[in-house]
């Protein structure tokens, strides 16, 4: 499940539940409040003793004017309370709630009014009866109070609307809880890898970040660790490699200062040999500091190459030819299969990259055993494989005979062969030119590396 459908998840489980909650708390409080003020309505109504005047009162106002003189009467005495005055039909008559004015009482004694719309059980039998000159013309019954509170109607809709109110804004806090806790959880791998840059920002590195399930953070998560690895691996190397450099740059410098020194202090004159020595060391300052140029340049992308179409077969027994005056005893053989071979590159930098992987074959081959040089070509990409017969490299220093200032000597001793950087530098200007180089048998007895170059096209 993605992040996004994970939090859309979230969202519309709380609103429903949210819904659903709101929605049995409004079924309830409507079942409770209509219970209550039916329970208040409910049950018989008490008669109390009329006063013998309002009584007489509205019994004069029957004779004189029928039902509109009793309403009239009515009216005049202002009765202290609730009173209705029904006639022997049990319609009401008079009532000091206007909204009964009427209403009409079924044979159960149930009377259905507007106001509150409530049902009002009324026992109409135990009312006290009114006598006229023709007999009984009706009854007058006391209310007592039924929690209406108003003449106006609505009343009973208006406290369940406000009940209603009330739970909505409390389903509504509750809601947004939940969705605060349920969307913190969520985003807790966000927090996570939030804390992590933080760290790393700070300089730590050492913290990695939890990775939960397969969605869109999971991956945000995995990157960020790759990410750490690299940086710690990255820091290894810039350490390593300024302990590297400190190390290749201590040697000649002690050896140039101690020499210099002895001139100084008059230990040995100022003979061509002497200074011949001093030129030594310093040429060798000046190969390393060129070789640290190329792969910072070739690191930035900014290695100037000039690219053209050139004849490999010379190129190469130019190279041979340079390489065999390393050793002169050492036989390096060209066999020379791609015949009138043109490729894409730059000559100076291709005669580079050959030469730092000639020598080495050089300097670590058998010397009754020639270094064989085989060109072959397969479409677009020219291969040029020097095979020496030396110890080879094991699969263990297979990847990291490319990295820079690497010796398999754990001496680490500079007059075992150059500063650690050629095969570094070879890579690096070949994939520059759009080729490679590359250890093929890792493990074997004698180095075979092969350098690719892009064939020139026609």
């Amino acid at each position: 499940m993605s992040f996004r459908v994970k939090i859309m998840a979230i969202i519309m489980a709380v609103l429903v539940s949210a819904l659903l909650l709101l929605a049995f708390s409004t079924s309830k409080i409507t079942s409770h409040r209509v219970k209550l003020h039916s329970a208040e309505s409910a049950g018989t109504p008490h008669v109390p003793e009329v006063d013998a005047a309002l009584k007489l009162a509205l019994e004069n106002g029957y004779q004189t004017g029928g039902w509109f003189g009793l309403r009239r009467a009515f009216a005049e005495a202002k009765p202290d309370g609730s009173y209705m005055v029904f006639d022997t039909t049990g319609r009401v008559q008079a009532s000091t709630r206007h909204s009964f004015l009427g209403a009409k009482i079924d044979d159960a004694g149930l009377l259905l009014a507007d106001e509150g719309r409530l049902r009002l059980l009324l026992d109409i039998k135990g009312a006290l009866q009114l006598i006229a000159a023709d007999g009984a013309i009706g009854s007058i019954v006391f209310m007592p109070d039924m929690g209406l509170g108003s003449e106006e109607p609505g009343d009973l809709a208006g406290l369940i609307s406000k009940d209603i109110w009330i739970a909505a804004v409390a389903v509504g806090a509750l809601a947004l809880l939940l969705s605060w806790f349920a969307v913190q959880k969520a985003l807790a791998p966000v927090n996570a890898a939030s804390e992590a840059i933080d760290k790393l920002r700070d300089g730590d590195d050492t913290l990695l970040v939890p990775v939960e399930g397969r969605d869109e953070i999971a991956r945000i998560a995995e990157s960020l660790n790759l990410l750490l690895g690299e940086q710690r691996h990255s820091q290894k190397v810039r350490q390593s490699l300024l302990a590297d450099l400190a190390h290749e740059l201590r040697t000649p410098l002690t050896g140039l200062r101690c020499q210099a020194e002895t001139l100084v202090d008059g230990l040995k004159q100022a003979s061509p040999e002497n200074l011949r020595s001093l030129l030594d060391g310093v040429l060798h300052l000046q190969a390393l500091y060129a070789d640290l140029e190329a792969l910072a340049l070739a690191d930035a992308d900014k290695l100037p190459l000039t690219l053209t179409t050139q004849d490999l077969t010379p190129l190469l027994g130019e190279c041979v030819r340079t390489a065999q005056m390393l050793d002169g005893a050492q036989v390096i053989e060209l066999a020379d299969t791609g015949a009138d071979l043109k490729v894409h590159a730059d000559p100076k930098r291709l005669q580079q990259v050959v030469l730092n992987i000639l020598s080495n074959a050089v300097r670590y081959s058998n010397g009754g055993k020639p270094i064989t040089v085989l060109v072959t070509h397969e479409e677009a990409l020219a291969f040029i494989d020097i095979i020496d017969s030396g110890p080879g490299i094991s699969l263990e220093h297979a990847d990291a005979v490319f990295t820079r200032f690497f010796r398999s000597d754990p001496a680490r001793d500079p007059n075992a062969g150059g500063h650690g950087l050629g095969l570094s530098i070879a890579r690096h200007t070949a994939r520059a030119m759009g080729g490679d180089v590359k250890l093929m048998n890792p493990g074997a007895a004698g180095a075979h590396f092969r350098i690719i170059v892009q064939i020139a096209k026609k």
